[in-house]
């Protein structure tokens, strides 16, 4: 796992591609073609460019958890490498305002697996899915800079993340409190749009004596299981104070 210091290079790359049919050896594999789909990539664990026949078993997965009437959107990829891929796969927004949209993604992950070649015998290794499931997204809309009708690939520091679940026994968030809530981490954050984006919101503290506290908050930048910066924040009236920051490594919050 990647050490993770105060400041360092982030790297995010866009692009556009038009998915590929199935490998020779997955005949029931995806379509020939598709609308092209955008792929964003962050540097946690340096991914490798995503392969053919990964691009065709993620969406061929995702396609298959879609909610109805939903269209891809993009594809997150969070890991790529040393026999792991992890992506996650965004369907478009099915609640939308200027200030925050909500949806479902598909939290894919791959694995590498041994195999013979049917004509020759020759072993080798292909990607299997390992683990798929959909999940709640949010994402928040930078203070000032609200939604605009058009959907667009999002800026890496915008991307979308696990809507928010408590610690404990608390209530849920409201949108408006959401978008409050997040905007001030943002505030002190400070992201460029290549930074790291919102990944993580809980309710309560850090502590296990906070869990259940109603006025505590964790907001996490970085990548979700595998590092980045945290804040604590106590709710003051209008606004909010911060009671711990620092870095992680692995999982925060143990989940």
């Amino acid at each position: 796992m990647p050490a993770h210091g105060t400041t360092r290079a982030v790297l995010f790359v866009l692009i556009a591609i038009t998915t590929p049919g199935a490998a020779a050896d997955d005949p029931a594999g995806a379509p020939a073609s598709r609308p092209a789909v955008p792929l964003v990539y962050g540097n946690f664990g340096l991914p490798q460019p995503l392969g053919a026949a990964q691009i065709t078993l993620i969406l061929r997965s995702a396609d298959q958890l879609k909610p109805e009437g939903r269209d891809v959107w993009f594809i997150g990829v969070r890991q790529n490498g040393a026999g792991e891929c992890w992506a996650m796969v965004f369907y478009k927004p099915e609640r939308t305002s200027p200030g925050l949209r909500r949806g479902r993604y598909a939290d894919v992950r791959l694995a590498q697996e041994s195999s013979r070649d049917a004509a020759t015998g020759i072993p080798h290794k292909k990607d299997a899915l390992r683990y798929a499931e959909v999940r709640p997204y949010v994402q928040v809309a930078r203070a000032f800079r609200p939604f605009n009708p058009d959907l667009q690939t999002p800026a890496p520091a915008d991307l979308p993340f696990e809507a928010p679940r408590p610690r404990g026994r608390q209530p849920g968030l409201s949108d408006a409190e959401l978008v409050q809530l997040v905007n001030f981490a943002r505030s002190v954050f400070k992201p460029r749009d290549d930074d790291d984006p919102i990944c993580t919101v809980r309710t309560g503290g850090l502590s296990d004596q906070d869990a259940n506290a109603p006025d505590r908050f964790v907001v996490c930048q970085g990548a979700e299981h595998w590092g980045g910066r945290y804040l604590e924040l106590e709710r003051r009236n209008t606004t909010f104070k911060v009671t711990h920051s620092g870095n992680w490594s692995g999982s925060l919050l143990g989940d």
